[in-house]
């Protein structure tokens, strides 16, 4: 009889153990969602979370020119932004442009606002090759000023327009710095400038 009651007793132990250790497993699957179709699910999200992050990380900065079409006549001044896209912790941001020197003659470069927008002082240095139709500008925070991310206007060019016909402002390269001293490539595009005499302008 003693033998049967310790039987007993063990088996219903045994019971008991599984029981509630089956009630833990389906407590802890509640709380985490651990359903092969939950499991699933939170892996496609988070994969086309991690997905989306890098793409938007390794997507290249891009240089455009505002307005990116410009019609004037002949001895009018104008000015043409260049405009930065997805910029990321940037300290500089130096620029070669070309244009046609028998169309355009470049008169001025003024500071945009996107380096220095945060108060830091921005320093903007250019060198002109007027004959052969190149400017270069290059726009410098402080080397202890923090990055600047985002977008917004580096610089405006002004032109005068001296010849009808039709030229483009084009970046022949660029090389952005990050704070980590890195230098990142960039896409661009041009602008087409227009420029007519007033005789072409009018009606026939």
């Amino acid at each position: 009889i003693a033998i049967a009651l310790g039987i007993v007793t063990a088996l219903l132990a045994v019971i008991v153990t599984l029981a509630f250790f089956g009630s833990w497993l389906r407590i802890k699957s509640q709380q985490h969602g651990n359903s092969p179709v939950s499991i699933q699910s939170d892996a496609r999200q988070l994969n086309a979370d991690v997905a989306g992050q890098s793409a938007e990380w390794n997507a290249k900065p891009e240089i455009d020119f505002n307005p990116p079409a410009i019609n004037e006549k002949v001895g009018a001044a104008f000015g043409v932004d260049v405009v930065l896209k997805g910029a990321k912790d940037l300290l500089s941001v130096p620029v070669e442009i070309f244009y046609d020197p028998e169309k355009l003659e470049l008169i001025d470069v003024t500071n945009g606002g996107l380096m220095d927008r945060d108060g830091q002082a921005a320093v903007l240095t250019q060198r002109a090759a007027p004959l052969e139709g190149r400017i270069y500008v290059s726009v410098s925070r402080p080397s202890s000023a923090p990055g600047i991310s985002g977008n917004g206007v580096v610089f405006t060019l002004k032109f005068l327009s001296k010849a009808s016909g039709r030229s483009s402002l084009r970046v022949s390269q660029a090389g952005l710095r990050e704070t980590s001293a890195k230098i990142l490539s960039v896409d661009s595009s041009e602008a087409i400038v227009t420029i007519s005499t007033e005789s072409e302008a009018l009606p026939r």
